[in-house]
């Protein structure tokens, strides 16, 4: 199939690694709303085709894999509300020239969420919507966010943000 959309049917387990050598030609891959555990596999990234990934509303723990920025067709990522993912983005997120939605969104009061620094490398892309709220991040906003031609949506509540906005962004 080009496209697997498995949301909200109870799935638990985790995302099996062979998925991307079982499903090579997957435009879509929607998973959210179930009850997946275990880690993002790293096979993801040579999903080449990929078009649209949704993991959203699992309890996927651990790091985004750097190998997604391989998905270079890559146009909606949505990881929001898996409490127990942590860790920064991945600086290799700003190859994904393709991408016009990022949801990282936390959501879980008391989590940790996503850390580190919100990367400049996210400036490189075309996002219409970038959404990190209720995470963990911390330092400023970088100056680049306001190289975003299409930016409609930067949602950034609920973090440990410091400094002023860039004049660049208001």
């Amino acid at each position: 199939p080009d496209a697997m959309n498995l949301d909200n049917l109870g799935l638990t387990g985790t995302i099996p690694r062979s998925i991307a050598t079982t499903f090579t030609s997957l435009t879509l891959l929607n998973l959210a709303n179930n009850e997946l555990s275990g880690t993002l596999p790293t096979e993801i990234g040579l999903l080449t085709n990929l078009d649209s990934l949704n993991v959203e509303s699992n309890q996927i723990r651990g790091s985004l894999p750097s190998e997604l920025g391989k998905l270079t067709r890559l146009s909606s990522l949505g990881v929001n509300a898996n409490p127990q993912m942590t860790g920064s983005i991945p600086t290799e997120l700003g190859r994904l020239s393709a991408l016009n939605e990022l949801y990282l969104e936390n959501g879980n009061e008391g989590a940790t969420g996503f850390i580190g620094h919100l990367p400049t490398e996210l400036s490189l892309l075309n996002t219409k919507r970038i959404v990190l709220g209720g995470n963990s991040f911390s330092g400023t906003i970088p100056t680049e966010y306001g190289q975003f031609v299409n930016l409609t949506d930067l949602v950034l509540y609920n973090n440990r943000l410091t400094g002023p906005i860039p004049s660049e962004i208001a």
